[in-house]
């Protein structure tokens, strides 16, 4: 794999950032994730105006203007040879005050680049568990997109041992937040549903798009909905960038008590059809 760190296409074996660096050691750093289609990454402009949005939140400084992180981009997906599949860009802190003294700004930060190919995941009849466990909405630094992300891969990660494609998550107050790597979507009673942002879910490029492109075909309902509310649901679906919109097929709560309650929907539904099809459209334009 060839990965472009600091303003150069490295060898994988050679792109390195210090083991001392407020990266490695505490996670310092924000990142974004974006689709690779016909060998051009999707919404780049989106990306980047997050990425540079975040970094700000997280007192990081970005050394490259957007002109210098297309052109890298491109270089990237090209030395990988990547027709169909995802780049990310990773900014991390270098200095921590403490472990790491010797960088003159703990806002100075190491920018690598990673592009990989990968096949298209199963886009509809999506098994989701419903997690028990539970995130805080006023977390520090909530709606950023943190390379401190260990929380959340866990739980995906339990999921997936239990044969489930993704795990929903509940705020501390129980409130549905936001799947593990994806934002939740559903029409009910003629309304899209989602969790608004004070849930504490991130503000994902793709809910950006969908809920833009949505708006022509029902009314959009941002809210605070328990996940009782589901079950009057038409149809569910998830969205992130590499992706684009994925329709649930199930939802999957297991109580307590051993207990287990399913709700089972047809998908791909109309609505999540539409809009995979305008995801399609969209992304294919790119060529």
């Amino acid at each position: 794999m060839n990965i472009w760190i600091n303003g150069e296409l490295r060898e994988e074996n050679e792109a390195v950032v210090s083991v001392h660096s407020a990266g490695t050691m505490l996670g310092w750093g924000v990142f974004t994730t974006l689709g690779v289609v016909n060998g051009r990454a999707t919404f780049v402009e989106r990306h980047l105006q997050r990425l540079r949005r975040d970094a700000l939140a997280m007192d990081l400084t970005l050394d490259f203007d957007d002109a210098a992180l297309h052109s890298a981009l491109s270089v990237t997906i090209e030395a990988n040879r990547v027709r169909s599949g995802m780049a990310r860009l990773t900014l991390t802190a270098r200095g921590d005050e403490r472990w790491n003294t010797t960088v003159s700004s703990p806002s100075q930060a190491d920018l690598s680049i990673l592009a990989i190919s990968c096949a298209t995941p199963p886009l509809n009849g999506l098994r989701l568990q419903l997690s028990p466990h539970r995130i805080e909405a006023r977390r520090p630094l909530a709606g950023v997109k943190s390379t401190s992300y260990a929380p959340h891969q866990w739980l995906w990660r339990q999921a997936r041992q239990q044969n489930f494609d993704e795990v929903l998550l509940c705020n501390n107050r129980g409130i549905v937040c936001e799947a593990a790597r994806a934002n939740l979507f559903w029409v009910s009673r003629g309304e899209l549903c989602t969790p608004e942002l004070s849930s504490g879910c991130l503000p994902g490029i793709a809910r950006e798009l969908l809920l833009h492109w949505a708006a022509t075909e029902l009314p959009i309902r941002e809210g605070s909905f328990q996940p009782g509310d589901l079950s009057h649901a038409d149809e569910l679906f998830l969205s992130s960038s590499a992706t684009g919109p994925r329709g649930i097929g199930a939802l999957v709560n297991s109580t307590t008590r051993g207990e287990t309650f399913t709700e089972e929907w047809p998908a791909p539904g109309p609505l999540t059809r539409q809009l995979q099809q305008r995801w399609a459209q969209e992304t294919d334009s790119l060529v």
